[in-house]
């Protein structure tokens, strides 16, 4: 292993294959680091809602009442069944397929049927599990891990950098969700990471990418 880039060799077969690397990668990557969720003109009004998947935690990003992009696992507190699938607006509360426990846009418990008749119960113990969120430059980031760093600090200096080369930032907006979806590849991970942080394979791979670009410094 080397830190070099300029020195360094494909990983072995294993790295891109072994289950028990991916369990790995899941705990000390994917569930430790900030990760895209949306951009935040997909969430215009308040109770609008778009779920994700992370690995194997579903988690769902709203725009609460007070306006603020809140990020919740997507489970109920009572028997963990999903909450919402897919993207919309939840007008009121919402509320458990299974139970109908329900909550409010804030994730606050409002709802637990017959929780009146249990000793001790206080619905304001069992909102929804929050989940660090950050926007960057119009830009939904979430991380799992709630000691994690700020993607503010860890990533110092590039908001100013991105706001010099594109001072109209604040007003790009999603122009349409056609085109919005997911393409699933039989493969790990790396495979397509390996792909897009290089492009020794433009010139032969992307003809006509290549010929409008500076390929000398891209």
């Amino acid at each position: 292993m080397t830190q070099d880039a300029a020195a360094s060799f494909t990983l072995s077969a294993e790295y891109y294959l072994s289950a028990d690397i991916f369990e790995l990668e899941k705990q000390q990557i994917f569930y430790r680091s900030w990760q895209y969720a949306a951009h935040e003109s997909m969430l215009p009004d308040p109770g609008d809602y778009f779920t994700l998947q992370i690995c194997d935690e579903s988690i769902f990003v709203i725009r609460s009442s007070d306006s603020e992009l809140r990020a919740f696992y997507n489970v109920c507190r009572h028997r963990a069944h999903q909450l919402l699938q897919g993207a919309g607006n939840v007008r009121k509360l919402i509320v458990c397929p299974y139970h109908a426990w329900s909550y409010d846009n804030e994730g606050r418990l409002k709802v637990a049927r017959m929780g009146e008749h249990r000793p001790g119960f206080d619905k304001a113990e069992f909102g929804l599990k929050e989940i660090r969120l950050e926007i960057l430059c119009g830009c939904i980031f979430v991380n799992l891990d709630d000691q994690c760093e700020g993607l503010h600090a860890l990533a110092a200096g590039l908001e100013a950098d991105v706001r010099e080369h594109i001072p109209y930032v604040d007003d790009i907006e999603l122009c349409g969700t056609d085109l919005l979806g997911e393409t699933r590849m039989d493969a790990g991970w790396k495979v397509v990471v390996d792909n897009y942080v290089e492009c020794y394979h433009c010139r032969p791979a992307h003809k006509a990418f290549a010929s409008i670009i500076d390929m000398d410094g891209y």
